[in-house]
């Protein structure tokens, strides 16, 4: 969850605070661009988290803990791993594709924020309104 929530953070102040960018159509910076090392930095941890995320649906498979995982669930971490591979070995770092990052880790900050409300307080689990936020994937 502190992971989600700071690529989300780095999202709101990359993308929407940062003067640089514009949300309506952003091409990737040149390669002498002042923060073209931090858009490198974010996609390299974006990318190994997703490829993190996989391995925690793999060992789900694995342990048989079925009831934790949909076909829906196992795709969305299937395409992101491969997804962001391919987007960024055809295009390079940085520019509109880094909105989807940003979308896909504030969805995964509510999520665990959920999953991490749950742990903390059992007896609020039926009553948490929001508990759906994965079907937001």
């Amino acid at each position: 969850m502190i992971y989600n929530a700071v690529m989300f953070g780095f999202g709101v102040y990359y993308i929407i605070l940062h003067p640089a960018y514009d949300l309506r159509c952003m091409e990737p910076g040149a390669e002498d661009h002042p923060d073209k090392s931090v858009e490198r930095w974010i996609t390299c941890s974006y990318f190994l988290n997703k490829v993190l995320d996989l391995l925690d649906t793999v060992f789900f498979v694995l342990r048989k803990s079925y009831k934790q995982i949909t076909i829906l669930h196992v795709y969305h971490h299937v395409l992101m791993v491969f997804g962001v591979y391919w987007l960024v070995r055809l295009y390079g770092v940085g520019g509109q594709y880094m909105m989807t990052g940003f979308f896909n880790s504030f969805v995964h900050t509510v999520m665990y924020f959920y999953y991490f409300i749950s742990a903390l307080y059992p007896e609020l689990k039926s009553s948490l309104w929001w508990k759906n936020s994965s079907s937001l994937q």
